[in-house]
C-alpha cells in the first residue's frame, strides 16, 4: 500500500501450540533498511476489545549485564528470546517458545526470560485479549545490535506503540505465519518499505531473504479480513507498481540507461519476487470465497500473487503447503524479463 496506507491482517484467536515450523539456522543477507522503514507500525485499524522441536541455530546473545539478583532464567535463554524479538518484532511467550523449543527453552523457560528482560529493561509488554505481547525496548534493540550477533535495522520500530494502539493483532498474526514458515527465522525482517518514487511506497509486512523462483526474495503480505477488499487491491496493485518503477543509472548529463528499481535492491533476482497472500480469521471456505473475489478484482496484474489460508499454514507440515496462483502464473511471470 502507499506510504500510510497500509493493510490489515488477522491474528488467529491465539497462538498455537504443539505445532512443529522449519529448520531456523542462518543469518538473513538482507539489504539496509531505506528512510521510509524508519519507525514503520503495522499501520492497522485498532483491535476491539508441549510444542513441537525447532532447530533454531539462533545465536544466544553474549550479553550479561547488571541487573537484579533474582533473576531466574540464564543469559542463553535470555539471549534466544532476544533475538527472536529482534525479527519479529512482536510475540506471544508461546510463539517464541515454538521457535526456541529446539534449544530446549519450552514455554515455562521463555516466561521466566522474559520476566527477568523486563526486570533489566530490554523488554516490555502490552496486553491484547487474554494475551500478553512482548516486544524490545530501546534499550533490548541496543543490546541486540552491540552482541554483532543478529542484524538489526537502525531506528526500526519497537512494537510498542502499536501494541499501546491497540494494533497488536496484526503483529501477532504475522509471527504465527513466520514462525510456522519452513524458514530460518535470521532470514526474515518485518515491515519493510520499498519506494516507488518519491511520494509512494509499499510496505511488505515480512520479507524472506531466501531465493525462491529465480528472486533472492519473496514478499509476505498477512490479512485478518479487518481491511477493505479495495485497499486489499490497491496494495498488491502497488506491487505492480514497483515491480515496473525505473531510475536512470548514468552520469549527470548523460543520456544513461533505464532501470528497474526494484533490481537495485534485489540485484540478484532474475524474476520479480513473488507475493505471499496468507488470508486469516475466518473458515477455509470464507477464506477462499475472500481469495477468489480478489482474484476476480486483480485479473490481469502483471505479477506473481499466490495464496492461501493461515488455518492451512497452522495445522499443515511445510511440505504439505499449497498455494493457489490468484496474480500470474509461475510459467507467465518466467515470461517476462528482469532487466
Amino acid at each position: 500500500m502507499h506510504d500510510d496506507h497500509r493493510h490489515e491482517a488477522a491474528a488467529p484467536d491465539g497462538p498455537r501450540e504443539g505445532h512443529t515450523s522449519g529448520p531456523l539456522p542462518g543469518q538473513p543477507t538482507g539489504p539496509a533498511a531505506s528512510p521510509e522503514d524508519q519507525g514503520k507500525t503495522a499501520g492497522q485499524d485498532a483491535d476491539k476489545g508441549a510444542v513441537g522441536e525447532q532447530d533454531t541455530s539462533i545465536p544466544a546473545l553474549d550479553f550479561t549485564a547488571d541487573g537484579p539478583k533474582e533473576l531466574t532464567s540464564n543469559p542463553r535463554q535470555r539471549g534466544l528470546v532476544l533475538a527472536v524479538l529482534s525479527r519479529v518484532r512482536t510475540a506471544t511467550a508461546a510463539q517464541i517458545a515454538m521457535v526456541t523449543t529446539r534449544e530446549q527453552v519450552g514455554v515455562g523457560y521463555v516466561r521466566r526470560a522474559l520476566r527477568d528482560l523486563e526486570r533489566l529493561g530490554f523488554v516490555s509488554h502490552g496486553k491484547s485479549g487474554r494475551h500478553n505481547v512482548y516486544h524490545l525496548t530501546t534499550l533490548g534493540q541496543r543490546a541486540v545490535l552491540e552482541s554483532g550477533d543478529v542484524p538489526i535495522r537502525p531506528n526500526a520500530a519497537t512494537g510498542e506503540k502499536a501494541i499501546a494502539g491497540g494494533l497488536a493483532q496484526h503483529g501477532i498474526a504475522v509471527t504465527e505465519t513466520l514462525v510456522h514458515w519452513d524458514a530460518a527465522l535470521l532470514d526474515w525482517d518485518v515491515e519493510v518499505a520499498h519506494p516507488i518514487d518519491k511520494i509512494r511506497s509499499v510496505i511488505s509486512d515480512a520479507v524472506l531473504y531466501r531465493p525462491y523462483a529465480g528472486a533472492e526474495v519473496e514478499f509476505v503480505e498477512v490479512d485478518r479480513w479487518s481491511m477493505s477488499m479495495s485497499r486489499l487491491v490497491a496494495k498488491l496493485y502497488a506491487y505492480e507498481a514497483y515491480s515496473q518503477a525505473t531510475y536512470k543509472e548514468g552520469e549527470r548529463g548523460t543520456i544513461g540507461t533505464m532501470k528497474y528499481l526494484w533490481r537495485q535492491r534485489y540485484p540478484r533476482s532474475e524474476q520479480f519476487p513473488v507475493v505471499r497472500l496468507v488470508l486469516a480469521n475466518g473458515d477455509q471456505v470464507a477464506l477462499d470465497r475472500r481469495a477468489e473475489a480478489l482474484a476476480h478484482r486483480i485479473r490481469g496484474i502483471s505479477i506473481r500473487v499466490d495464496y492461501a489460508p493461515l488455518p492451512m499454514l497452522q495445522e499443515l507440515p511445510y511440505e504439505k503447503w499449497t498455494w493457489r496462483a490468484i496474480g500470474q502464473h509461475e510459467d507467465q511471470a518466467a515470461i517476462r524479463p528482469a532487466s
